[in-house]
């Protein structure tokens, strides 16, 4: 070994000798391991605090970020649930919106004795449809005074969605109450008084359809009063409005003859006793009450050629949770512009009945019959409507009621009907014999 490689090594060993007596000299005591170990039980204890006074609640904190959305002062949370139907309501209860769906989805199958090859053979025709789709939305704003409704439904023969209620009412008070907006009319209490929903049949009457409320159409924009009398007793409304059948038009009244240019509606309805939530079904289940009630109307369409006026008289008589009948009168004059132009009166009766079996079984009948004016028909001036069926309620012990339902039913015309009516399932038939079955499964959320 050279005396260069001896120098080397002694001078890293001496530096070796060195560093050691450095980290000896580095390393803490015990009473500073102490003190350590103080300090971070300290710190333990401030972040275990920090953490049981931390806001974890969706409500703002100091615990968000500062950059997080507030809710401003005054303003209220939301609350959602189901009550008789899907909500969402302001934890104050001033603005409310209720949305649902009406679905009713149907088979039907027409017999019609010598319907075709010019009344040589018989016919069938049978399918499913859509009946109606109905999504629509309902509540109240600013508080329980102003209230809204806005209602879609699917056009069966278009494949579109068409408007059919978007309406709005103040209540001044207790008794009187202003709606403007688009709905219906006031003439037919099976049809302005009782939603689809709540028929007894899978469909309203043909009597509605040829003379009634919908022979022109439900529907159409103005404005109605309202009146509830002492006691709840009288419910009556005035409406001036377009006039029939002005469903999604404007303001023009061109070309002249395709609608009316005003029209005017007045309704009363009063009742003996029971409930009025039970007027507004025509089945027996889900009524509350022995109720009892009348009820009259009477309306004015005015067109460039004639004036059209519809009435009606009915009774309606409720037996808790066991019969529901329903029997009414109506008429249509109608009365042409021009000298020597004849007037036109037809009139119809209607009685129906349902019995309810059981809490998940009812059976109905109903039987319509329609006059028309001889001066305007040659034959068959009489058309008449025979049906008989039964719901099944779904749900345990059918407590689903109308919003979830099976219904059949089978209607015998005698002679047919004058025009095809697809919205029931008749087809017109030049006065032969037509049988018309139909299976329809609803539902309502």
């Amino acid at each position: 070994m050279n005396r260069w490689t001896t120098r080397a090594l002694s001078a890293a060993f001496v530096a070796a000798l060195g560093l050691g007596t450095a980290a000896r000299a580095a390393e803490p005591t015990t009473a500073d391991m102490a003190d350590q170990i103080r300090q971070l039980r300290e710190e333990v204890t401030a972040m275990k605090a920090q953490k049981s006074s931390t806001d974890l609640s969706l409500t703002p904190s100091a615990a968000q970020s500062a950059d997080a959305p507030t809710l401003a002062d005054g303003a209220v949370g939301l609350t959602a649930g189901y009550d008789k139907g899907l909500f969402i309501r302001s934890e104050n209860g001033r603005f409310v919106m209720k949305p649902g769906l009406l679905v009713q989805f149907r088979h039907v199958t027409t017999y019609r004795e010598n319907g075709k090859n010019g009344g040589a053979d018989e016919d069938i025709q049978n399918g499913f449809e859509v009946r109606r789709m109905k999504p629509y939305l309902g509540g109240n704003l600013f508080g329980s005074d102003i209230r809204y409704r806005l209602q879609l439904a699917n056009d069966r023969n278009a494949s579109g969605i068409v408007l059919e209620d978007i309406w709005m009412s103040y209540d001044f008070n207790k008794q009187w109450t202003l709606t403007a907006g688009q709905f219906k009319s006031t003439v037919s209490h099976e049809e302005s008084g009782v939603s689809d929903i709540d028929q007894l049949a899978v469909e309203r009457s043909l009597m509605n359809d040829l003379i009634g409320q919908n022979a022109m159409g439900s529907r159409q924009q103005g404005v109605m009063l309202s009146y509830k009398g002492p006691q709840d007793k009288l419910h009556a409304s005035a409406i001036i409005s377009d006039g029939e059948n002005t469903i999604n038009t404007n303001f023009q009244d061109t070309p002249p003859d395709s609608r009316p240019r005003i029209g005017g509606f007045l309704r009363a309805d009063y009742k003996l006793g029971g409930e009025w939530s039970d007027h507004t079904i025509l089945t027996a289940k889900g009524t509350k009450a022995d109720t009892f009630v009348l009820g009259c109307s009477l309306s004015g369409s005015d067109f460039a050629g004639a004036a059209i006026y519809r009435g009606e008289v009915g009774a309606h008589y409720v037996i808790k949770s066991k019969w529901n009948i329903y029997g009414a009168v109506t008429g249509a004059l109608t009365e042409p512009r021009g000298a020597g132009l004849p007037t036109r009166f037809d009139y119809g009766g209607l009685i129906q009945a349902g019995y309810l079996l059981n809490p998940e079984y009812e059976v109905f009948g109903r039987a319509d019959v329609v006059r028309f004016d001889q001066d305007f028909v040659a034959n068959d001036d009489i058309v008449s409507e025979w049906t008989l069926g039964m719901h099944r309620y779904l749900g345990a012990d059918g407590a689903a009621g109308n919003n979830a339902r099976l219904t059949l039913d089978f209607t015998y015309l005698p002679n047919a009907v004058p025009t095809d009516k697809t919205g029931l399932g008749y087809l017109a038939n030049g006065g032969g014999n037509e049988f018309v079955l139909r299976l329809q499964f609803q539902i309502r959320i």
